[in-house]
């Protein structure tokens, strides 16, 4: 071994011990205009793959979360979609089960959901037979069965639905 060789090999080493993180090595060895010895090369470059390994997975979750909340406010979406059609058929319904449907007046019409099932409640008022707007009647809509409910209607089941249903 040449003496200089020799000389910056046991400085290598010497400063390895001193500086386990190889800063002072790769200093040195800047200046000198050598390579950083081939351990603290070795743990620069496993460190590199763990930041980047960690770098790799944040992404990875980052992305999972994001497709997460698009596919829960894509179901949102199509939840609204299904309730506003919905609504729109029973207020069509309703109407029908008036005596005048082109007068129904609705109010306070809005869905919820119950149990899993989406549901429609709301109130209405129509032209009686004297031509003169009735009393509001409050109806709801669950599996495909609408419910009128009126002083005249009688519809305990109705009632009932409603009651569980709209909460008013």
């Amino acid at each position: 071994m040449s003496g200089t060789f020799a000389g910056l090999f046991a400085m290598g080493l010497a400063v390895q011990m001193l500086d386990p993180e190889g800063v002072k090595a790769r200093q040195l060895a800047a200046e000198r205009g050598t390579e950083v010895s081939s351990a603290s090369g070795q743990a620069d470059r496993e460190l590199k793959a763990q930041v980047a390994k960690s770098v790799a997975e944040a992404q990875a979750r980052v992305r999972a979360e994001q497709a997460e909340q698009l596919a829960e406010r894509k179901r949102e979406a199509e939840e609204q979609n299904r309730a506003a059609i919905l609504v729109e058929m029973t207020k069509t319904t309703v109407a029908g089960m008036l005596r005048d449907p082109g007068s129904a007046s609705f109010a306070r019409v809005h869905w919820t959901r119950y149990r899993g099932k989406l549901a429609v409640c709301g109130e209405v008022s129509g032209r009686n037979g004297f031509g003169g707007y009735g009393e509001r009647m409050k109806f709801v809509s669950l599996d495909g069965q609408v419910y009128l409910i009126g002083a005249n209607t009688g519809m305990a089941a109705g009632k009932v639905a409603h009651y569980e249903h709209c909460n008013d």
